[in-house]
């Protein structure tokens, strides 16, 4: 028999075909320990053979833990479906190695002798399928208190999102019962978590548009966490050639890839300072010309665009459900679009999949028999690259409000129509306007400013905080009180975890999030963990430590973060020092005034004291 290990974190429930698959799926968690590699054997026509199958599989993986699961409703082949089989099924998984066994709770009360004899060589699993009212549950945890709490695990599979909330609140009110809850979120049952067949992330993110970031890479950090990284892909790519970049560079006298790298430079500086998770993939424009050119070939074979006059125009009309994603008519769009009036479209509303280059202009070979060298036009390119890193079609595709339309109406028309596919992107995820102070930001209004700006006298995080106060999908109010706050609490959340190591994620938090990234709900849960962590509960701050982290925050050490002063902010730490240092010896002196004076002085220059029972005198930069 197997010696007992601990129970793992997690359970990865997949059947026995799927086993090596799986152990690449989920190999730093199940090499770690850190998860159960569920066996379904009764999923075999024959269930003994799954003594063989977990013996061969140690063999080759003996550092990972594995479960064998034997389910009583399973009625085929060699396996009758009684208690008496289900528990001689498992006792040969275990002699072959199994650390664990799975046993459902129809089958705890039948067989209670049996289930002490597993007990002793393999840690049991109590499984709770068919939840569906808080009573049946509540009731079975409190007889669960009767067992050694090393002995036993029960997790309980919810049937719907909806039930969740119920299940989380009942391990809160059972806190010696050890609870595994193994829950449904928005994409089923739980078993899909690791499913390879999960697509790819899609964010747009031009170098200014650094709002735009937020809503994809935090999706990016919550499915790399609930499917793991290899299992999301997420692309953010860059325009490098467009008008605008051609007519900056006319102006400066330089190349457009002198130009663009430049700006490309600055732009990943800025995307790190504000904690955003780096991309899997972050393609060009100009290294996918090709793919372009033989989308833009596949449009005009199939008749949804033409050549004019060294043009190649997409035909909206040959689209008859144009303009779903906006939910607006054709004719709608026209008497609110401003479109380029043009000799050569056959319709207002075509628009430009390739253009012949001007003098001085970039250029390349021009598709579908077109002579003159020309350039790709704006929405192709998008198209293109997120054919090329993501496929046909994929899973959610990202961006500002105010590319709805035209930007992703004609994205989604090029790709579905070269495709033939009904969707481009399963889901679309748009971020809100950018308000300053409760104004549109505009240069004309004066408070336009850049993140590089704002960098210089906030820490990236403080910027960051403050715009994950706001639902991504809802305008973001941007004011100097909101940074003050954010800054004032994070000063908070480091002071607490200072010590703390990264704990279990907070389940309300990941609740939160997974319900269209509600940021305001996951930061409430926060707050919470701090009351708590402010009582002094090490979890709590070990909670909200881990917790922070999966949104891109508390990613420094605590001294670090102390450390940090505005550029605008001159500052002498040892002469800060040297002034403390004077007012504790007014204090011992009782010569208040002068103690008075001293932090009267540092106050004027920003410098905010704190003083402390247990430990010396801190000083902070007061916003």
């Amino acid at each position: 028999m197997p010696q007992k290990r601990p129970f793992p974190r997690i359970c990865i429930a997949l059947g026995v075909p799927d086993a090596g698959t799986l152990l690449e799926h989920a190999r730093h968690e199940a090499e770690a320990g850190e998860a159960f590699l569920e066996f379904r054997l009764d999923y075999l026509p024959d269930p003994e053979q799954g003594a063989k199958v977990i013996s061969d599989f140690l063999k080759r993986h003996p550092e990972c833990t594995v479960l064998a699961t034997c389910r009583r409703h399973q009625n085929h082949g060699k396996f009758n479906g009684s208690v008496e089989e289900q528990f001689r099924v498992l006792e040969l998984a275990i002699a072959a190695g199994a650390q664990a066994a799975d046993v459902e709770i129809e089958s705890v009360e039948a067989a209670s002798e049996k289930l002490n004899a597993l007990r002793e060589h393999a840690r049991i699993v109590i499984s709770y399928h068919n939840f569906e009212s808080t009573p049946q549950l509540d009731t079975l945890l409190k007889r669960m208190t009767h067992y050694p709490a090393d002995a036993y695990k029960i997790v309980v599979a919810a049937r719907k999102p909806s039930d969740n909330a119920r299940v989380l609140a009942l391990t809160r009110s059972h806190s010696r019962t050890p609870l595994v809850v193994l829950a449904v979120g928005e994409l089923g049952f739980p078993t899909r978590v690791l499913s390879p067949a999960f697509g790819g992330l899609y964010t747009y993110a031009a170098p200014t548009a650094v709002q735009g970031t937020a809503p994809g890479q935090v999706s990016a950090r919550l499915l790399r966490h609930l499917y793991g990284a290899a299992h999301v892909t997420y692309v953010r790519n860059i325009t490098d050639v467009d008008d605008r970049i051609n007519a900056r560079a006319a102006e400066r006298g330089i190349g457009i890839r002198e130009l663009t790298e430049a700006t490309y430079a600055e732009f990943h500086e800025d995307v790190a300072a504000l904690g955003c998770l780096a991309p899997t993939v972050e393609p060009r424009a100009t290294e996918h010309i090709e793919e372009m050119k033989t989308l833009i070939e596949r449009l005009v074979a199939a008749g949804n665009a033409y050549v004019a006059e060294d043009h190649v125009l997409f035909s909206v009309p040959s689209m008859p459900d144009y303009g779903r994603l906006a939910n607006r008519s054709l004719e709608e769009m026209k008497a609110g679009a401003r479109v380029e009036v043009a000799p050569y479209k056959r319709d207002p509303m075509d628009f430009v999949l390739w253009k012949p280059s001007k003098p001085g202009e970039p250029a390349w070979p021009s598709p579908s028999g077109i002579e003159a060298p020309g350039r790709p036009g704006w929405h192709i390119e998008c198209s293109a690259m997120s054919w090329k890193h993501l496929g046909e079609t994929f899973d959610i595709h990202g961006g500002g409000i105010d590319l709805v339309f035209p930007h992703h109406e004609n994205e989604i028309a090029q790709s579905r129509c070269a495709f033939h596919s009904d969707v481009m992107a399963n889901y679309w995820m748009h971020n809100g306007f950018l308000q300053v102070e409760g104004e549109k930001m505009s240069k004309s209004l004066g408070n336009f400013f850049t993140i590089r700006e704002v960098l210089a006298e906030w820490p990236g995080e403080v910027i960051r905080l403050a715009m994950l106060q706001t639902q991504y999908r809802q305008p973001i109010n941007w004011t100097e009180a909101g940074l003050t706050e954010a800054k004032r609490t994070l000063d908070h959340w480091y002071q607490l975890t200072a010590n703390a190591p990264p704990g279990m994620l907070c389940a309300d938090v990941v609740d939160a999030l997974a319900d269209d990234l509600n940021t305001p709900k996951a930061l409430a849960a926060f707050h919470e963990l701090r009351s708590e962590a402010a009582k002094g509960s090490a979890g709590a701050a070990a909670c909200l430590k881990a917790s922070a982290q999966l949104m891109g925050l508390l990613q420094h050490d605590a001294g670090e973060w102390a450390a940090w002063r505005p550029a605008s902010l001159a500052i002498d730490p040892a002469r800060i020092e040297s002034l403390i240092s004077a007012r504790n010896a007014a204090r011992a002196a009782k010569n208040f005034k002068e103690s008075d004076r001293i932090r009267d002085e540092l106050a004027a220059q920003g410098i905010e004291l704190e003083d402390h029972r247990d430990k010396p005198t801190t000083w902070r930069v007061k916003r």
